[in-house]
């Protein structure tokens, strides 16, 4: 009778384990939420404009370049200014020999003091390569803190690979 109760509840169990598997395959989970505050602007009204370029990598090299490794990136534009907003009129992502692969957005984004929008490129995406690259164009209508243009770059395996990039003003 032990017996038949263990391999019942063995066989339960390892329904619940696969049931449990399923339903976490099956979501996808797309984070950060693409929930953004649209706004309609003129690009007259801007006192300051900039294009910020921020390297991504969307894959590097391994040992003697024979071999890649699938990275993810998260492109974060923070406003860093306690009473000014800013908005974002472009997010574009660009391949190695510099092809646009994605824009990002259709319209402006208001970003609001000390917040912060961000945009992925997911670790499956194999066009950009190790050259690939954001051009985040923004402006304000009031003289603004540029914002802080990072791009958080990482993998998901078992030699964890991570490292922040920078943005740089491309043009003003």
């Amino acid at each position: 009778m032990m017996k038949r109760s263990l391999i019942i509840f063995s066989i339960a169990g390892l329904a619940l384990f696969f049931a449990g598997c399923k339903s976490e395959t099956n979501e996808k989970i797309n984070l950060p939420s693409p929930v953004y505050n649209y706004a309609k602007i003129e690009d007259s009204l801007f006192t300051i404009k900039q294009a910020v370029y921020v390297p991504i990598y969307s894959n590097i090299y391994l040992m003697d370049g024979s071999k890649t490794q699938q990275l993810s990136a998260t492109l974060s534009v923070r406003n860093i200014s306690f009473k000014d907003s800013i908005y974002v009129t472009s997010v574009n992502y660009y391949g190695s020999q510099g092809e646009l692969l994605k824009e990002y957005t259709k319209s402006a984004i208001l970003v609001k003091p000390m917040s912060s929008i961000e945009f992925v490129v997911e670790q499956a995406e194999t066009k950009g390569g190790p050259g690939a690259n954001f051009v985040v164009n923004w402006g304000a209508v009031r003289s603004a803190n540029s914002p802080l243009i990072q791009a958080i770059i990482n993998n998901n395996s078992h030699a964890s690979v991570s490292f922040v990039t920078y943005g740089i003003v491309i043009k003003d």
